[in-house]
């Protein structure tokens, strides 16, 4: 396998695991009603797919762009799928849609996408020696 192709395969199930991640601890909390385990599925599956296609595009924050470009692109797109996944598309269901719980889910994507980046890109010298 190519080095471009497992990079590629490893930032689609990180960003799966960062839409997933919040929407399973919500819905065990009982904050998401109506969420199925379906719905999440689906929302992982966006999220990783979306990354591949951003890949295969070249659709991502340039290497030398600043920390702060970076760092948003990566949180958007984390929360946009996980909103992907949790918000209805009836009329009936947007208005009943639990909002606030959405939107804890949005955060919780953007900020492990933000968390996980930044822990990819510790310099050398921050990382304990035992991880070197």
């Amino acid at each position: 396998m190519s080095p471009t192709l497992r990079a590629a395969l490893a930032r689609a199930l990180r960003n799966a695991l960062q839409t997933l991640l919040p929407l399973l601890a919500l819905a065990s909390a009982g904050q998401i009603d109506g969420a199925s385990a379906g719905a999440v599925a689906v929302a992982a599956a966006l999220a990783a797919l979306v990354s591949l296609v951003k890949t295969a595009a070249g659709l991502q924050a340039d290497p030398a762009a600043s920390l702060s470009v970076q760092l948003a692109e990566r949180a958007l797109a984390a929360g946009a799928g996980a909103a992907l996944g949790l918000i209805p598309l009836d009329l009936g269901g947007v208005l009943a849609a639990d909002w606030a719980a959405i939107g804890t889910a949005v955060a919780g994507a953007a900020v492990l996408s933000v968390v996980s980046w930044s822990l990819d890109h510790l310099p050398a010298d921050a990382e304990a020696p035992a991880l070197r």
